[in-house]
């Protein structure tokens, strides 16, 4: 077997589609799953082989030839069986390639330091910002993660690549300040009438104590505010009293104290309130009036949860829909973000969160079924924006040309190109697909010239080396290199 192979290990959604990608570039490609059906067999290219077994099994990797492999993406579900398999890949072959998928970032960026010709994705990072773009009516080609930033791939007449304004990897929620005072005024939006009211008459009665006090004790301004918090808080340190001041200054003390203090117990009780309804409000049914221009996330998964951080990052108003208990951790992260617990597919769900007046319906939970239902109840409303997650690639297909959506999305599909990039040359920083060609980027800073990328092998099915490829697009920061790439089958994810 020549040394133009690869290895893919986990047959599932993203593994078909790295396994095709390297099938339509004319490399053989040697798939490793427990999943194994004899349909795989029928439907798979004529260059790709699959071997039944656990690619924990060294045997199954030497059985696969990994000793001549030029590369290996290890893309089952199991972070603790992918990293087991590529530091056993890493022992069998040295110099083999690893394309390795982890769910927990954290964990990925120790082991991208530690494992030589390792690199680490996950595909929800990949896929997230397209998807929140979509939501937002606009289209990018791809998105990746380099120097800890997210960067958008966009296309016109030609290709730019813009960094992604707020989100970096492993940051949490950054906002700027702008976002911020958005933020807060979207909170006061929001909040009660009567909580409203109590802040803005306590506001007006502690400036017009203030202005009485400096110019009936001549305090000044400081003092005046000192002492007015003093009474209304009832703390009363006794160093600034009103005990020779005149006697309508202490009947407006007076006044002053029963009514700050009572509209002070007022805005406490209500805040509690609210925290307490915050806390409780994903298990407990609430009342959403208020919701309008606000984006629906349904599903609070790996790629639902890093959505909703986007779209909070940029300041948007978001919703979630999620119906299981043990939601994704990451979403610990949006506590301030209201949840209604309940299955996506049903319209009362979705009507409780005011689909009907929402900007945008982001479908992205595990099932094709329940996010097909999102979109077409979503449709029925006239939402602006849907963008709906599909991983069945024939349903995909024929959802965008009969039901007449407006987004049709599969983070496979963006994740894909990535990892295939990683395996054919080393210093590759990103891999995507765009009008039937790849491309891969690299770092301008690099000196990636077109000759240091010609040793990739890619072969056509005469086994002879293609000369086609060519560099079309240079920046300050990146180089774009297409390849040529041959429409081939297409993934059942």
């Amino acid at each position: 077997m020549s040394n133009t192979h690869y290895i893919v290990c986990g047959y599932g959604h993203i593994g078909q589609r790295i396994a095709l990608i390297l099938s339509n570039l004319g490399y053989r490609v040697i798939v490793i799953t427990n999943e194994y059906h004899h349909q795989l067999k029928k439907t798979s290219p004529h260059n790709i082989k699959v071997i039944k077994g656990d690619a924990r099994d060294v045997t199954m990797l030497k059985k696969a030839n990994i000793a001549k492999a030029r590369g290996i993406a290890i893309v089952t579900d199991d972070d603790t069986a992918n990293v087991t398999i590529a530091l056993e890949a890493r022992q069998l072959n040295p110099h083999i390639a690893i394309a390795l998928r982890i769910y927990d970032l954290h964990l990925g960026t120790h082991l991208r330091n530690t494992i030589p010709l390792c690199k680490v994705f996950s595909t929800s990072a990949i896929a997230a910002p397209v998807f929140t773009a979509a939501s937002k009516g606009k289209h990018i080609v791809s998105s990746f993660v380099y120097e800890d930033k997210t960067w958008i791939i966009e296309k016109k007449e030609n290709f730019s690549i813009r960094q992604s304004p707020t989100f970096e990897l492993n940051a949490g929620l950054k906002r700027k300040p702008r976002m911020q005072f958005k933020t807060l005024m979207k909170w006061w939006q929001n909040f009660p009438k009567q909580l409203k009211l109590a802040i803005i008459v306590l506001f007006a009665i502690l400036l017009f104590t203030v202005a009485i006090f400096h110019y009936t004790l001549n305090l000044s301004f400081i003092d005046a505010f000192y002492f007015t918090i003093t009474i209304i808080t009832t703390v009363g340190f006794g160093d600034i009293n009103l005990l020779h001041s005149p006697w309508y200054v202490k009947l407006y003390g007076i006044i002053t104290m029963l009514i700050g203090a009572s509209i002070l117990a007022i805005i406490i009780s209500i805040m509690t309130d609210l925290l307490v309804s915050f806390r409780f409000r994903d298990i407990l049914p609430f009342p959403l009036h208020s919701a309008k221009g606000h984006i629906v996330v349904a599903g609070a998964g790996n790629i639902g949860s890093r959505v909703i951080k986007h779209l909070l990052d940029e300041g948007e108003s978001v919703i979630v829909i999620e119906q299981r208990d043990d939601a994704h951790n990451e979403l610990s992260a949006c506590e301030s973000v209201p949840k209604v617990k309940g299955n996506a597919a049903s319209e009362e769900v979705l009507l409780k969160a005011k689909i009907n007046n929402a900007n945008a319906v982001i479908a992205v939970t595990n099932s094709d079924i329940v996010n097909l239902c999102v979109a077409l109840i979503s449709k029925k409303y006239n939402v602006p924006n849907i963008v709906t997650r599909i991983f069945d690639h024939s349903l995909l297909e024929s959802a965008k040309h009969v039901l007449d959506l407006s987004t049709i999305l599969s983070v496979s599909a963006c994740a894909a190109p990535a990892f295939v990039a990683s395996l054919l040359h080393p210093r590759a920083i990103h891999g995507f697909l765009e009008d039937a060609t790849f491309y891969m980027l690299f770092d301008t800073f690099d000196a990636i010239h077109l000759q240091d990328v010609s040793h990739v092998p890619l072969r056509n099915r005469n086994n002879k080396f293609r000369n086609t490829m060519h560099k079309i697009f240079i920046s300050d920061k990146f180089n774009i290199i297409a390849l040529p790439y041959k429409i081939g089958h297409s993934p059942k994810c």
